[in-house]
């Protein structure tokens, strides 16, 4: 709830460059007539940062909610491909630790253990 409080009582400011940070998307036409936004920075994203951190022997926690509007199920290839350790908890959208917290700390707390 500290949390929560103070993202949303501080002055903007990440939030903000996020229209900059999203301009390259573009919304593309899936089969059965859905569109869904794509981000084309994510190619480069996982080459290099990924790439670096998969060297290291680094694997980050990528969380999503089984209802986040966010989701990409390409993310699914960079969990097989051993780069991420992707978690879908289940009951949430895209603010996972209001919609299961119990979930979204229990998947931190075991993260940070391994």
């Amino acid at each position: 709830s500290e949390y929560l409080y103070q993202i949303s009582a501080q002055p903007g400011s990440g939030e903000y460059a996020m229209n900059s940070i999203l301009s390259p998307a573009k919304l593309l036409t899936e089969p059965g007539g859905g569109t869904r936004t794509r981000i084309f920075a994510r190619i480069a994203l996982e080459e290099s940062a990924l790439g670096v951190l998969s060297r290291e022997g680094l694997k980050p926690l990528v969380l999503y909610g089984d209802q986040d509007w966010l989701f990409d199920p390409s993310v699914r290839r960079l969990d097989e491909g051993g780069l991420i350790k992707l978690s879908i908890l289940q009951r949430s959208g895209h603010h996972l630790y209001m919609d299961n917290p119990r979930q979204f700390h229990r998947q931190i707390l075991e993260w940070c253990q391994h």
